[in-house]
């Protein structure tokens, strides 16, 4: 994986960790997934649940999801238990509701969702936009 806000993903064997910018290890591979850092943070799975950590590589979002994307304009969609889509923003408060089929990064104040198979547009208070 690619350096990003200065520390890559790494795998080894089937687990994941972090190296910073000169090599250095900053976690050994305990994820079983590890994503880029956006705005901070990193989405990583450990024990079946995804959660976010900071790039000091603490934790700084619990692992409570079912998925998780990363963070954009200050929030980031993740699933609950129910594979329901919602967003959290960065002290891992819900923000907007977990009532969504599928839901990417928002991009210039809107996120493409879902709801059943409706395809629509939100902006970053959960409000449709109208096209």
């Amino acid at each position: 994986m690619a350096y990003s806000e200065g520390l890559a993903a790494v795998r080894k064997g089937n687990k994941w960790g972090y190296l910073d910018s000169t090599g250095k290890v900053m976690t050994e591979p305990v994820y079983d997934d590890a994503a880029s850092f956006h705005e901070g943070l990193a989405a990583v799975k450990k024990e079946g649940r995804y959660g976010f950590i900071n790039r000091e590589i603490k934790v700084a979002i619990p692992f409570e999801f079912s998925m998780a994307g990363r963070f954009s304009e200050g929030l980031a969609a993740v699933a609950n238990s129910k594979n329901q889509w919602g967003y959290i923003d960065k002290n891992g408060k819900v923000v907007i509701a977990f009532a969504f089929t599928f839901a990417d990064m928002f991009n210039e104040g809107v996120a493409r969702v879902m709801k059943g198979s409706s395809m629509k547009y939100i902006d970053l208070s959960g409000k449709e936009v109208k096209e």
